[in-house]
């Protein structure tokens, strides 16, 4: 009698914890990039290019999908002063333009929106 209660306690145990890895991602799934409103907002005029990339994280694509076709920005890497740098995941992205190495403007666009300039 004790094999057959230990059994359907692991049944029980199997069970449950297969609904779990079934049900529980869908509900806690974060998103594998910065590419976020929230930090999008800790940005502020003057941080560091370093200060943005340890709230972004380094600039690049995060996916999915392909990357998008950006609006135009400066010619080459700087030019007087000015650089920018683009933050991508999906259809979202954020562009920080950098003056002398600090943030002087950021824009954020996500589908059917465009977040205002500082």
């Amino acid at each position: 009698m004790t094999w057959r209660l230990a059994l359907l306690v692991f049944l029980g145990a199997a069970g449950v914890a297969g609904v779990l890895c079934v049900v529980m991602p869908k509900h806690r799934v974060m998103p594998t990039h910065r590419v976020t409103k929230e930090n999008f907002d800790r940005i502020q005029n003057g941080l560091t290019e370093k200060e943005v990339a340890e709230i972004l994280g380094r600039d690049g694509d995060y996916g999915p999908g392909e990357a998008l076709e950006l609006p135009g920005g400066f010619d080459g890497p700087q030019t007087f002063g000015l650089s920018y740098e683009t933050w991508t995941a999906g259809d979202v992205w954020i562009r920080v333009y950098f003056y002398d190495g600090k943030v002087a403007q950021k824009v954020m666009r996500a589908p059917e929106r465009v977040v205002p300039r500082n």
